[in-house]
């Protein structure tokens, strides 16, 4: 299946072309060509991780990592349950199932496995298949009805602890804020996505990441240890006020203040805007029910250093494509992240570099830097 992932890259690198006497397109046109660029995309990223889960199901030896399959099948099953999208052609829901329960079974995932054979019962298997899923699910009943924690995630914009399975959508449970994987292990990395306020432009605000070397806020520089504050703790203590049958929760600077101060990125004159903006969002610990994303300013943005920011463009790989960019800062700045030139997905470095050691390129689009610097030369 990565021929197939490849290719609809292919596809979606072509939506922003502009044919020899063809007329320019109009505004509704473009939007219909950027709509057909995301599903593209989308589509090359389920294949890709589609093609780990079909090896593991039909070959009797895998070279890819348990974790990377498990990965890659909450990806997966993450992604097709969204109501509003159709899964492409040839991917199936159930080999995703089975991987799945086989994985969580063998990883001491109970909790997480017991959910997944209760969906397989929703679906007419063969003979053979039904037994071996009888046996399992009887099997996993009489273990307790728990996760190993080594195996579950953290959401990196709210900090809270997130079930076994995820959001329809790849997102979290509480803030809905999409993960952002490493396409070769499929292990969320710590990005935060930001939008720009209405006075800043693209061009600008990229002039000010790159221009800027910003600061070392130590809040951003070790998030972990924000998330395990035990000053926190009181924070919340005080903010949540009891109110007939619900919570109300209320803060202020004062508590903010109180959680950065732990980790000492309170202090007056090294107060990081972004920083205290996750702050607030932990110590609300409640959502609207959608996603609302972090909005920078120019004084945000000037304080960035512009090794912790990414600036995804689709233009980069569909040249001509008027879409806007997408911003995301590195929360945790000891992990390594690469961001492809050629399809502008993450990975973490370390598994970019091996990939692409063996020669042929990005694992995703195939794109080779060495050939883009060849072409500059000529």
């Amino acid at each position: 299946f990565n021929p197939s992932a490849y290719y609809y890259l292919k596809l979606a690198s072509e939506c922003g072309s502009i044919q020899a006497g063809e007329k320019a397109p109009t505004a509704d046109e473009w939007g219909k060509r950027i709509s057909r660029y995301y599903e593209y995309v989308r589509t090359a990223d389920l294949y890709h991780a589609y093609h780990l889960v079909h090896k593991y199901m039909t070959q009797p030896f895998t070279s890819s990592e348990t974790l990377t399959i498990f990965n890659a099948s909450k990806f997966l099953l993450a992604m097709l349950s969204d109501k509003a999208t159709n899964p492409p052609q040839n991917i199936s829901r159930v080999d995703v199932l089975l991987a799945l329960g086989r994985l969580t079974s063998a990883m001491e995932l109970n909790r997480m496995a017991r959910t997944i054979y209760e969906r397989l019962q929703q679906y007419v298997l063969p003979v053979a298949v039904q037994e071996q899923l009888d046996i399992a699910s009887l099997a996993i009943r009489g273990r307790p009805y728990v996760d190993k924690e080594d195996y579950l995630n953290t959401c990196f914009r709210c900090s809270q602890a997130l079930p076994s399975l995820m959001a329809p959508g790849d997102r979290c449970t509480n803030c809905f804020h999409p993960f952002v994987r490493s396409f070769v292990s499929f292990e969320p990395l710590p990005l935060v996505e930001f939008i720009l306020s209405q006075d800043l432009t693209d061009e600008k605000a990229e002039q000010l990441i790159l221009s800027g070397a910003g600061r070392k806020p130590r809040a951003v520089k070790e998030w972990k240890d924000l998330q395990q504050a035990n000053a926190l703790k009181n924070a919340r203590a005080q903010g949540v006020v009891g109110s007939g049958a619900a919570d109300v929760i209320t803060f202020n600077d004062n508590l903010v203040d109180i959680a950065l101060s732990a980790q000492g990125a309170g202090d007056a004159d090294h107060r990081d805007p972004f920083a205290r903006q996750l702050v607030q969002i932990e110590l609300n610990g409640r959502s609207s029910g959608q996603y609302v994303p972090l909005v920078c300013d120019t004084d945000m943005l000037s304080q960035f250093r512009s090794d912790e920011i990414f600036i995804v463009k689709g233009n980069k790989l569909a040249k001509g494509l008027p879409s806007e960019n997408k911003y995301y800062r590195l929360m945790v700045t000891s992990i390594g992240v690469t961001l492809c030139e050629g399809c502008q997905h993450f990975f973490h470095d370390e598994e970019f570099e091996f990939e692409t050691m063996k020669g042929n390129g990005c694992p995703l689009c195939r794109f080779k830097r060495e050939d883009t610097l060849a072409e500059d030369k000529n």
